[in-house]
């Protein structure tokens, strides 16, 4: 139950942030076709939040796409999307 309530909330949070134009994409964890192994993608609209939420187990390397996310992207605002557990990546994103 824990694991939906996150996702839901997550869910609403972009759909808002989209919807207001707050944030330009987000980065988040889809899983490869085929595999059963997350990783990382740029999602530029809800559509493609929608396309990538689902329960995933194992790690997703989200913060590898910062760069591309900016510079191949031209992406201004980003949203990040990851769990409360990942303390590395949260802490590496906070002092970017």
């Amino acid at each position: 139950m824990r694991s939906r309530t996150h996702r839901t909330v997550a869910l609403f949070l972009l759909k808002y942030l989209f919807e207001q134009k707050s944030i330009d994409g987000a980065i988040v964890a889809a899983m490869k076709e085929g595999f059963w192994e997350p990783s990382p993608r740029v999602a530029k609209n809800f559509d493609d939040v929608i396309a990538s939420a689902r329960t995933k187990f194992g790690i997703s390397p989200n913060l590898m796409l910062i760069r591309d996310a900016v510079l191949e992207e031209y992406l201004d605002s980003i949203c990040i999307v990851g769990l409360p557990y990942e303390s590395v990546q949260t802490h590496a994103t906070h002092k970017i």
